[in-house]
């Protein structure tokens, strides 16, 4: 699955929160296809640094696709994040009210290790 995380930049850290997990083809369709994501930086350089969640779209100026190794292998991308060229809003209005809500993930910076880590204290 892809990550896609609403953010914000501040002037010490990159806030935001991961509020969408989804098939990369289901985003890539969506969104307009591949040209529509700029490479950032590799999977242990993390561009969001801190945890934020507000409940409008509007709070937040990027939308950020996260990509793991297994994904990106599958897809022929290259793992790591990509700054997605629609805003949150625009982002929204595409694939509909996020699924991910504030609690769904815990601290850290990786949304999917965040969601199993909190799957399996549930058990």
């Amino acid at each position: 699955m892809a990550v896609l995380w609403f953010a914000r930049e501040g002037i010490e850290s990159t806030t935001g929160f991961a509020a969408y997990d989804l098939p990369l083809k289901t985003v890539v369709t969506n969104l307009g296809g591949e040209r529509n994501f700029q490479f950032l930086s590799r999977p242990d350089r993390p561009p969001v640094t801190s945890l934020g969640h507000s409940g409008h779209a509007v709070d937040y100026r990027l939308v950020i696709l996260e990509l793991d190794v297994t994904e990106a292998d599958a897809a022929n991308w290259r793992a790591g994040f990509y700054k997605v060229a629609f805003s949150p809003v625009e982002v929204w209005e595409r694939l509909g009210q996020p699924a991910l809500q504030a609690g769904q993930y815990l601290s850290g910076t990786s949304g999917r290790k965040k969601r199993q880590t909190k799957a399996i204290d549930e058990r």
